[in-house]
């Protein structure tokens, strides 16, 4: 479609959806009179998107020009109905949608507009230390998911994780739910709602989940970005966080640094304190959450003196806020109406005043003793604190060129506090902080830091063995002793162990691997058959030598021996032998001995001779 008959097609559909708005009245039969624009509009170039869109448009126009179902007058066209809007042509298979003649007008309502919004609701609360803020929380999660439902978000797309519930799964704990919802929301939805109502850890104001569970603003803020964040730098949802917890300025903190570092994040976060103190809990619910819901506003503005909420709105319409920095009035705990911006911006700027107050009075006290020159009080704070700084300098008896090198040392000392503040620190820094965390973690150092370590025990060691007079082979012996004992001692050994341990293991490692495989697949190495079959053949000259064989050949003689003597039985069976004198023989007698025998049938007792014959 042409860049003109898209034009035209909206301006018709603006031009319908204005009759229908300006005949929607109660009893005036007719409509008022509306400007009619003829425009002309071919059906058939338009794709039936538009063409339903259209036909819609006219449809509900009608309806409301045309209330009680009564019929809209004769048309010009059987399909296409009649309206400020020509067509060359009408919908082949497009349905009016008609009213029902016997419903009250009154009682028609029209379709919602659509939501122009599609927002997700997470809300999380904790309580790890066992109830003490039991009740407070509670309410703090129940009026905040009133809050999201007014605020349009459905009921099911509201998200609740309590430190009271079961994991989702087994094995995942209460920060990966947290950070998985997170990373869920931003499919289908526009506007994501977090809020936290809990415990907060003293120091990074990190949410206290359950028992030894934490998780900072740092790691929150990165898994949005990594989720959120299109390629072409623009994101896919905005943010709201409610942080109604101690230490929890900590997130605007980081709020303010995220935002620095990607202008176009839509976010806006309201904290309960700033990061250095804690927050007020009460049993009917606590300040901040009471504050943003529009429970109880007044709430949030007695807290004690030290109480500072902090807040931040970045690249958010006003009309798309739901908490924070809002331009509403707020009044404070004299009266006087404010709202969170302007709290801020004069608390900040007190305390400004306050610092500068202080270093004009320490200046004047220079001045006076003559080191300190110049108007003092249009000066600056910041300017006026260098100047502070370089007049104690000089009043300590410093020159300028040592001035300029505490200046710059004073810089480099605010980039590290800046860097600890922030929770990085130098490339450097963190190689070297690997490394030494490798190490300890597999129990050795590098090479450099052990040589460096011996080469200041052997110069120590050798430095008191002159001193006492000892011979250089006892220092030496002295110097391998006490090494060991340190290296015992520290769980580190020199680099020469290491390796002589890493081949034996290796080698070790080799050897029972090749075991393995061998017992696995069922064969010997060949190193071992060979011994085998060597021993083997050893063993069988060592019989022949001596006339015996193996255990093995013996078994087998006596094997074959017994097989035939019984498969040939003898002619002599079932007869014994007697001797001479009348006395059973158990067997023949030994060869070489003379004698004779007397065979008697065992079955008739009847002799049968006399044998001389030699047996």
């Amino acid at each position: 479609m042409s860049d003109q008959a898209e034009h035209d097609l909206m301006r018709a559909i603006e031009l319908s959806l204005a009759e229908a708005n300006a005949s929607r009245v109660n009893d005036p039969p007719v409509p008022p009179p509306i400007k009619r624009e003829n425009i002309s509009i071919d059906w058939d170039s338009m794709s039936p998107t538009d063409q339903l869109d259209l036909a819609l448009a006219i449809s509900y126009s009608e309806s409301q020009i045309y209330p009680g179902g009564r019929k809209p007058p004769p048309q010009t066209s059987p399909k296409m109905p009649s309206s400020n809007i020509s067509a060359s042509s009408s919908p082949t298979s497009l349905k009016t949608p008609q009213r029902n003649p016997t419903s009250n007008p009154q009682e028609h309502t029209p379709p919602k507009p659509p939501a122009t919004r599609r927002m997700k609701g997470i809300i999380v609360r904790s309580d790890p230390q066992s109830g003490t803020i039991y009740k407070g929380t509670m309410e703090d999660k129940k009026v905040m998911r009133d809050k999201m439902r007014k605020a349009g978000i459905n009921y099911q797309n509201i998200t609740t994780i309590d430190s009271t519930h079961r994991a989702s799964a087994p094995g995942v704990t209460m920060k990966h739910d947290i950070l998985n919802s997170l990373k869920s929301s931003v499919k289908g939805n526009d506007h994501v709602v977090f809020s936290y109502t809990g415990h907060g850890r003293e120091g990074d104001g990190a949410l206290a989940l359950r028992r030894g569970q934490s998780l900072t603003a740092k790691e929150f803020f990165e898994t949005w970005v990594e989720t959120a964040r299109k390629p072409d730098g623009s994101f896919k949802a905005k943010l709201t966080i409610l942080n109604d917890s101690c230490f929890s300025g900590n997130w605007e903190e980081q709020a303010r640094m995220f935002a620095n570092m990607y202008p176009e994040m839509p976010i806006e976060v309201l904290t309960a304190s700033d990061g250095y103190t804690t927050s007020n809990a009460y049993e009917d619910g606590s300040a901040a959450t009471s504050y943003a819901t529009g429970k109880d506003e007044q709430k949030y503005w007695s807290q004690d003196d030290n109480h500072k909420p902090q807040s931040v709105s970045n690249n958010m319409g006003e009309d798309e806020k739901l908490i924070g920095v809002k331009k509403r009035g707020q009044k404070d705990k004299e009266g006087k109406i404010v709202n969170i911006a302007e709290y801020m911006h004069k608390s900040i700027q007190a305390d400004d005043e306050m610092r500068k107050d202080n270093l004009l009075e320490w200046a004047r006290a220079l001045k006076e003793e003559g080191w300190l020159e110049g108007p003092l009080e249009s000066s600056t704070k910041d300017n006026l604190a260098k100047r502070i700084n370089r007049a104690e300098k000089r009043r300590g008896g410093a020159t300028d060129e040592d001035y300029a090198l505490a200046l710059q040392r004073g810089e480099e000392n605010k980039a590290r506090s800046y860097a600890a503040l922030e929770g990085w620190e130098t490339r450097r820094e963190n190689e070297e902080f690997e490394k030494r965390s490798e190490a300890a973690k597999k129990g050795w150092e590098t090479r450099r830091e052990n040589e460096k370590r011996e080469a200041e025990d052997a110069a120590l060691a050798r430095a008191l063995a002159a001193e006492e007079g000892i011979s250089i082979p006892q220092v030496l012996e002295a110097e391998t002793v006490a090494k060991r004992s340190a290296a015992a001692k520290k769980g580190w050994e020199t680099r020469r162990e290491n390796e002589a341990r890493g081949a034996d293991q290796l080698l070790q490692d080799m050897v029972r691997s090749r075991r393995s495989e061998a017992a696995y697949k069922g064969w010997e190495t060949r190193r071992a058959s060979e011994a085998a079959a060597a021993a083997e053949k050893a063993r069988r000259s060592s019989a022949a030598s001596r006339g015996w064989e193996t255990r093995r050949a013996n078994e087998a003689a006596a094997r074959l021996l017994r097989d035939t003597s019984c498969a040939s039985p003898s002619p002599f069976a079932g007869l014994t032998s007697v001797s001479s004198s009348g006395s059973s023989s158990r067997g023949a007698s030994q060869r070489g001995t003379r004698g004779t025998r007397t065979y008697v049938d065992n079955t008739s007792n009847r002799k049968l001779g006399r044998v001389g014959k030699k047996y």
